[in-house]
């Protein structure tokens, strides 16, 4: 007979197997007689709402697999034997299909193969989650990965640890990028990518709105000129003047009043007042080529220009201030000169406030192909 609510009651059933063969049927509880209409009313509505519960669980099962399957990091539960209890799509194309490894990802871990393993079995021991651990993909046949871990424990209670959640970013493509930009083929308008071209580029971005002077050091052709202008261009003073002399194109009288200029009736010729380089850089850089080839007897001139930015002009007693930056280049060994006498020792250590030097082509010739 049917009830009120649609269900059929069968006959109580008393002998074993009868109730065993109703199980297997797919029924879920059984009652035996005599029996009230209100406690079957009150099984039914039991029964049902456990339905409703399992229906509601697996609703929310599959709408928080579709969460995690939407998101771009893998993600793993595990529990606390390193079986996996769930995990996202991604999980198939970071680990899946590797060439030459038949293991799954669930082998791997649970042989305590490779950096993911280690992550789960910290955090699994210590009850301590592992923060953006950096590592490179172990796997075989697949070593060009570099995967940033994450883990946190599973916990019911606070010390009772029942599992453990990864979380695998896979960093592979910022990597490359990183790795392009440190090996720069160039910096400004110098060309180079050997590793000691390198080395040159991050000195001069470290040194760059660095008010010291600086000495360029190296052969002929191997770009003192450039790195000057990189220096200036690349800090600080860019929007200065940058102003270049050639020390060695002029003699000892010529190169005093065109460093700090003069005024008119200093010498014959001088109709006029004329400022000089050094004034003309105000708030620039001052580059002086071939230091190395300048007259002794100006030494103590460029000495004190150097130490306090400040000059006479030829024929003048005013004193003038000035704020530069001066860079220095030289194709000679200037520590070879001052040892032997040839170049004054305290002018060589004032200017070489930061000395670069620069490497020949043979030292490099992996730039012959730039």
């Amino acid at each position: 007979m049917l009830t009120e609510h649609g269900y059929r009651v069968r006959p109580a059933l008393t002998e074993t197997e009868d109730i065993l063969k109703a199980f297997q049927a797919g029924g879920v509880d059984y009652i035996t007689k005599p029996f009230q209409t209100e406690e079957v009313l009150a099984r039914v509505r039991t029964h049902l709402a456990l339905q409703k519960a399992i229906q509601e669980k697996e609703e929310a099962h599959l709408m928080l697999q579709a969460i995690l399957d939407s998101i771009d990091n893998t993600i793993i539960t595990v529990d606390d034997q390193l079986q996996i209890i769930n995990s996202n799509r991604p999980l198939d194309t970071l680990c899946g299909c590797i060439p030459g490894d038949d293991k799954t990802f669930q082998d791997r871990i649970k042989i305590g193969s490779g950096p993911c393993a280690e992550a789960l079995f910290q955090t699994l021991n210590n009850n301590q989650p592992v923060k953006e651990y950096r590592v490179k993909c172990c796997c075989v046949g697949d070593t060009g990965k570099t995967l940033v871990l994450n883990t946190a424990p599973l916990s019911r209670q606070q010390d009772t640890s029942i599992g453990a959640v990864l979380a695998i970013r896979d960093i592979t493509r910022l990597t490359s990028l990183e790795k392009s930009l440190l090996d720069r083929h160039s910096y400004q308008n110098i060309i180079g990518r050997s590793e000691k071209m390198q080395e040159i580029y991050a000195l001069l971005e470290q040194t760059a709105d660095l008010d010291v002077n600086m000495l360029i050091c190296g052969d002929s052709g191997t770009g003192k000129e450039l790195i000057a202008e990189a220096i200036h261009y690349a800090g600080n003073r860019a929007a200065g003047s940058l102003v270049k002399v050639n020390c060695a194109a002029l003699s000892e009288s010529l190169l005093e009043s065109e460093l700090f200029g003069h005024v008119r009736g200093a010498f014959t010729g001088a109709v006029k007042d004329r400022i000089g380089r050094c004034q003309a850089a105000e708030g620039g850089t001052l580059f002086l080529d071939e230091i190395g080839d300048i007259s002794p007897q100006f030494y103590a001139k460029l000495l004190r220009f150097l130490e306090q930015k400040e000059f006479e002009r030829v024929g003048d007693s005013k004193t003038i201030k000035v704020d530069v930056r001066v860079v220095a280049a030289t194709n000679h060994d200037l520590a070879a000169k001052v040892d032997r006498k040839e170049f004054r020792q305290d002018l060589y250590y004032r200017q070489k406030g930061i000395l670069i030097q620069l490497p020949a082509l043979r030292e490099r010739t992996e730039d012959l192909l730039c």
